[in-house]
């Protein structure tokens, strides 16, 4: 868009499109042979019709310009072809993934809940063992009262 802006802006302003260049061009001349005019005014005249006449080229080029520019948009156009194709897709491969992390997040969740039970578990566990040891320690300590009154009942 700049080249063809920068291009708009070496044309004629008042003859900007090229079925206005051979009026335009025809306009000056005759107003030039036709009307008494003073040099500054002539050669302002001509000016203007060498500006009308390069505008010519400048015309060609926007033309060039314009044919890439639609050649450029039907490639867009042919490569984006298969692209709402490819959106579902792509759609519904998200969708399958939401749905495996929500079966995930379920999962999770029960491993929290079996990690805190597993861990409730094993304090309820050593508790036992806690209580095991002292209950071998009282058993320990009463059969060795029972063994030393035995013995002193023997002796006696």
């Amino acid at each position: 868009m700049k080249q063809r802006d920068k291009l708009r802006q070496q044309v004629h302003p008042i003859y900007n499109d090229p079925e206005k260049l051979a009026k335009g061009i025809k306009e000056l001349e005759r107003r030039l042979t036709t009307e008494s005019l003073d040099r500054a005014t002539e050669n302002k005249i001509v000016k203007e019709i060498e500006q009308v006449k390069q505008s010519k080229p400048v015309f060609a080029k926007m033309d060039e310009l314009s044919k890439k520019i639609e050649s450029k948009k039907e490639e867009k156009s042919a490569a984006g072809g298969d692209l709402p194709e490819l959106k579902k897709v792509i759609k519904n491969i998200k969708a399958e993934i939401d749905k495996i992390k929500q079966k995930e997040q379920i999962y999770v969740d029960d491993k929290s809940s079996f990690s805190t039970k597993i861990v409730t578990l094993k304090k309820k566990l050593d508790d036992a063992y806690s209580a095991i040891r002292l209950l071998r320690g009282d058993k320990n300590v009463a059969k060795e009262d029972f063994y030393s009154q035995m013995i002193e009942f023997e002796k006696q």
